[in-house]
């Protein structure tokens, strides 16, 4: 009998004439790892604001002074760094990274920006394909949620071209610069997710933007990316994360030992979890829950030794 994978790629030729293509308003989904669509909500609500001010991309701003200043305001004190968060797939249409990132202003006494990478138009609603993930490692889908999983695929991929790197980076460049400029801003940290990982890993190569990285269950394209890093940068890794190529992950740590001047790095995996568990944790899980609690003190520990 044909595997799932098998069955799917034969039946791609007629599934492509049966369904139907999206509009040319329908949003991008291709190359998202299915889990990045799950929803799990982690407790509490934003308290930060929603802004316009850092061209090109609106941007929730929590202040790390613990106010509700915002940049345009005249009483407004920034502080001395800044993180920004790049989002998952989801961008801020879920509450998740918002909450994240007022966690961090909290415990770092930091001010945290994560922009709209999205321009508002969030490539995917969470309710897309929920029944088809896992929050654990080891499980697998049936034949018919693996076709049902392809099709979902193969009806996104047309709206990739809105959101490719070479449309999308040169928005968080400019972010990122016009950040600095503006708000004055010693040193700036990149914390990305899933797509905003890859993201986050091509950043890296930019030295003057960027101080230091942080890129949790990255996805899309970064592969390449990895060995041309020049600023601190730790890799946090699901157990189970078929975005994560581990081969290639090996030979970086191995070009680098033969190299006398290295970027600071770290590659840790957090046992129990799936691609997705940084950004949507299932807490009502113990192991999940245990590991991402450890991975928000890495990313505080990693935070504090790098800015």
């Amino acid at each position: 009998m044909p595997t799932p994978a098998a069955l799917v790629a034969s039946l791609h030729p007629i599934l492509s004439q049966i369904i139907p293509l999206p509009s040319p308003r329908a949003r991008n989904m291709a190359q998202i790892c299915t889990n990045c669509v799950e929803g799990h909500r982690l407790p509490g609500e934003p308290k930060g604001t929603l802004l316009p001010t850092i061209a090109p991309l609106d941007a929730y701003f929590i202040s790390g002074h613990g106010t509700t200043e915002v940049p345009s305001s005249a009483s407004f004190t920034k502080t001395k760094n800044a993180i920004v968060i790049m989002t998952d797939i989801f961008g801020l249409s879920i509450p998740n990274l918002k909450v994240v990132a007022d966690i961090l202003a909290s415990q770092l006494n930091t001010d945290v920006w994560v922009p709209d990478i999205f321009r508002g138009n969030t490539p995917v609603r969470e309710d897309a394909i929920s029944d088809l993930i896992f929050d654990e490692p080891g499980k697998a889908l049936s034949w018919w949620q693996t076709i049902r999983k392809y099709i979902v695929y193969m009806r996104a991929m047309p709206a990739l071209k809105s959101f490719r790197p070479d449309i999308q980076d040169p928005w968080a460049i400019e972010f990122l610069t016009n950040l600095r400029s503006e708000c004055k801003y010693d040193k700036i940290t990149v914390v990305g997710y899933c797509w905003g990982g890859g993201i986050a890993v091509r950043l890296a190569t930019r030295p003057k933007l960027v101080d230091s990285v942080i890129a949790v269950h990255p996805s899309g394209q970064f592969k390449d990316d990895m060995i041309k890093t020049q600023v601190p940068i730790a890799f946090f890794i699901a157990e189970e994360d078929h975005q994560w190529d581990p081969e290639a992950a090996v030979l970086v740590q191995e070009t680098w030992k033969l190299q006398e001047e290295v970027p600071k790095h770290l590659f840790k995996t957090y046992k129990g979890t799936v691609h997705g568990f940084g950004s949507r944790p299932n807490l009502s899980i113990p192991q999940v829950k245990k590991s991402w609690e450890q991975l928000m003190g890495d990313i505080v520990s990693w935070l504090k030794e790098t800015m």
